[in-house]
């Protein structure tokens, strides 16, 4: 599936709709180019099938195994294919010791910087690009939907601006765990058809399958880091929206059940691209 553009689809939910399989594809391309720039071809044959076999299951060791040139295979032979779990971690020590990770290249774009590339980086949540909409929750995720852009494969993080009555998303249940912690401000929790009244330093755990929105409350913005894993929260089996009447007294909730955001998101402005503004992070 083509990459998603915020601007028509929800950012919180354009990793739903683009498959994680096309993500990991994008990630493995960027890791290729550059493992080429700093191992030798036949050391590089050894990184991109290492990679990719140190991401499968047990009971696909011994055939990923076949696929590594004599020098990888050699390391798992010393330690016995009787143990393949530390062969596994020679491997991976090979591998780490002989590459390095590259910084991604902060970009400057309309409304902030953006990494760009698989790499590490430091980013000011003040300097690059948030997304926001009239009446919507302010939205700063450290990654990028665009093309080139770095997107998380194994987590999601983000910093949600909300206002006094704004919520952070429509009240739904995630195939993944997803955490938050309130940085500042207050805010209501909807969890499982109850409410739960939030202030700072107050952390939320929802197991995968729980049922949740988070709304602004008091009289000043409300900042929330939220963190939630991408393992099975990808694609149709994601999650879904689900119809709860303290969700929609907030006006946080959906009126019939789905899995479509587009539908449960069909009546609030789609965010845009913006750029942070003050009194949006506490000092």
């Amino acid at each position: 599936m083509e990459r998603v553009n915020a601007i028509h689809v929800d950012v919180n939910e354009r990793r739903r709709i683009r498959p994680k399989r096309a993500r990991a594809a994008e990630s493995l391309t960027r890791l290729a180019e550059h493992h080429e720039s700093v191992v030798t071809k036949e050391q590089f044959g050894v990184c991109a099938a290492g990679r990719s076999y140190l991401r499968q299951t047990l009971d696909e060791a011994e055939r990923r195994l076949q696929e590594l040139d004599d020098s990888g295979r050699v390391l798992v032979e010393e330690v016995g294919r009787d143990r393949l779990v530390a062969g596994r971690r020679v491997l991976h020590g090979w591998i780490m010791t002989r590459t390095m990770t590259s910084e991604s290249r902060l970009e400057s774009t309309e409304h902030g910087l953006v990494p760009h590339g698989d790499g590490w980086f430091v980013l000011n949540a003040r300097d690059t690009r948030w997304f926001h909409a009239p009446g919507r929750s302010a939205i700063c995720e450290f990654e990028g939907p665009y093309e080139g852009e770095q997107d998380f494969l194994q987590f999601g993080i983000n910093l949600s601006v909300l206002g006094p009555g704004e919520p952070m998303a429509m009240y739904h249940w995630e195939a993944d765990q997803e955490d938050f912690l309130v940085l500042s401000g207050e805010a209501l929790l909807v969890v499982e058809g109850e409410e739960r009244p939030l202030r700072q330093w107050d952390f939320v755990h929802c197991p995968p399958g729980t049922k949740h929105v988070i709304v602004g409350a008091g009289d000043a913005p409300c900042v929330v880091l939220a963190v939630g894993a991408r393992d099975h929260s990808t694609g149709p089996d994601w999650g879904g929206y689900s119809v709860d009447e303290a969700a929609v007294r907030h006006s946080a909730g959906v009126g019939q059940e789905t899995t479509d955001p587009k539908q449960a998101y069909a009546g609030l402005t789609k965010r845009k691209p913006a750029s942070y503004r003050e009194g949006w992070l506490p000092e």
